[in-house]
């Protein structure tokens, strides 16, 4: 089975403190964006999807995957680059779109 994580990832724009400690609590009160689960909704049957949200949820490192998809705006750009990084060292293929990239 290929094991595929795709990431949403934040910025320091996207909620105050207060914000994303209220998100991470009542995480239905943000409206979820759907290109993720979309593109989930099209893998073929024998791939198992998983998505993080990190507005609501941490990215984790200690999973194997062989997949990451990123999909970030241009003020997420960097950290997106950043979480791209880590991924990378570990062996995992990456990929990046969503409005920065296009």
């Amino acid at each position: 089975m290929t094991d595929i994580l795709t990431i949403r990832p934040s910025t320091r724009a996207d909620l105050s403190a207060v914000d994303a400690l209220l998100a991470r609590a009542y995480p239905r009160l943000l409206a979820a964006a759907l290109t993720m689960p979309l593109l989930a909704a099209y893998t073929p049957p024998h791939w198992r999807v998983t998505h993080t949200d990190e507005i609501v949820q941490a990215v984790r490192f200690d999973l194997p995957y062989d997949l990451v998809g990123i999909t970030a705006n241009t003020p997420a750009a960097p950290h997106a680059y950043r979480l791209a990084g880590r991924y990378r060292a570990l062996g995992i293929k990456v990929v990046i779109g969503g409005p920065h990239a296009t």
